[in-house]
């Protein structure tokens, strides 16, 4: 598996949940021109698109995933090559008693996580998805 670089680094592909959608998201899409999506269940799914090549990027900006979402897929991601992250940039961790990932969850590859980081912070995203 390998999370590879779009072979136009202007067009990123999206995965995104099939049944929840936060209206942030529309606004990471126009920010970024992001023109072809991939509606998808489940965190494990999504990231596994990713690392598979699939896609460049997923985002959850609201604490909906739960640390079991995100645990085991951002292994894979990371072995991919991928980078996972809260929507802030910050590592997610595991060893505290909050379960839910209070500041969401973003997974892209490794050439395209600080432009859409940059895209997020424009966007004034908060935790509240």
């Amino acid at each position: 598996m390998k999370a590879t670089q779009a072979k136009d680094p202007t067009a990123l592909a999206l995965v995104a949940s099939r049944s929840h959608r936060s209206p942030r998201l529309s606004g990471v899409k126009h920010t970024l021109n992001i023109q072809e999506e991939h509606p998808m269940g489940s965190v494990g799914l999504k990231i596994g698109f990713i690392a598979n090549g699939g896609a460049d990027l997923y985002m959850e900006p609201g604490p909906y995933t739960k640390s079991w979402d995100a645990c085991a897929p951002e292994a894979i991601l990371r072995g991919a090559g991928g980078c996972f992250t809260d929507i802030h940039g910050n590592p997610i961790h595991y060893g505290t008693n909050e379960v839910r990932n209070l500041h969401g969850v973003l997974a892209t590859t490794k050439d395209c996580h600080e432009r859409v980081l940059q895209a997020l912070t424009g966007l004034c995203v908060s935790c509240e998805g």
